[in-house]
């Protein structure tokens, strides 16, 4: 879509759009000035934002306290998929700094060293390694899966969906010696998810899942709806998403789009 009619009907349709008193679950992907791909966000926009919510008194959450702090409207969760080697720094001279919480979500594919796999070598450059991870870990961030081979979950035949899901979490607990439970689904939107791929989840142990579907049924305590944050994306419309506005509109213009989630 060209990026005047998406802003333009994005202002237009946020605006019409009631908002929502509930915790603000947001994710991101790359923060970078380099902006290398359509998910990345301008880092000068990032930070406005996060400034804006620090001076307005925002508190900042895991995902797995989402559960406890579903009152408080103030709540935010700041959340990054995929691992990118610029997430760690942004946690590390960002966000720790601020006293600012986030959880990252990691695909253990991207520790991968097989030569020749076309995905391993894909993720390769640019993501955090190991022992990145086992930092952000220590700085008191979360730590969270998104699979192993980042692929569309609701693919998957049972064997080869256990297995992706057991590989990631295993890998992951290995690096930062501690249990994790949350899980994000690469892509997140409501074809890439199943009541099959709710519940190999929930039986390999984790206790809570995060999708890209902002209209998700609250009816449980096990599934977290997520707003998605494109790098096209300004301080404006990251605002007014933030705030509960075009929650439908989000979902909409997003659901049927598979890219780096």
């Amino acid at each position: 879509m060209n990026e005047i009619i998406y802003r333009s009907l994005l202002n237009t349709l946020l605006y019409l759009s009631p908002s929502f008193n509930v915790p603000k679950v947001l994710t991101f992907h790359g923060i970078s000035n380099s902006r290398t791909n359509r998910n990345e966000l301008s880092k000068e926009v990032f930070e406005n934002f996060i400034e804006y919510l620090i001076q307005r008194k925002f508190e900042f959450y895991k995902v797995s306290d989402y559960f406890e702090i579903i009152k408080n409207p103030n709540a935010v969760c700041l959340t990054f998929d995929d691992g990118s080697f610029s997430n760690y720094l942004l946690g590390k001279d960002y966000l720790k700094p601020k006293n600012v919480q986030a959880t990252f979500f990691i695909p253990t594919i991207i520790f991968d060293k097989i030569k020749g796999d076309k995905i391993a070598n894909n993720y390769e450059n640019g993501c955090m390694k190991e022992f990145h991870v086992k930092e952000l870990y220590n700085l008191g961030f979360e730590i969270g899966g998104h699979s192993h081979y980042h692929k569309l979950l609701s693919e998957l035949d049972q064997n080869d969906l256990i297995q992706d899901i057991r590989m990631c979490k295993t890998i992951l607990e290995n690096i930062i010696c501690s249990e994790i439970n949350s899980f994000a689904y690469p892509y997140g939107q409501r074809n890439s998810y199943s009541k099959l791929t709710h519940e190999v989840i929930k039986e390999i142990g984790f206790k809570f899942i995060c999708t890209q579907n902002s209209t998700e049924k609250k009816n449980n305590n096990f599934v977290i709806p997520r707003i998605g944050i494109d790098g096209r994306d300004d301080f404006n419309i990251i605002l007014k998403k933030m705030k509960g506005k075009g929650i439908l509109l989000n979902y909409l213009l997003n659901r049927k789009t598979v890219h780096n989630a």
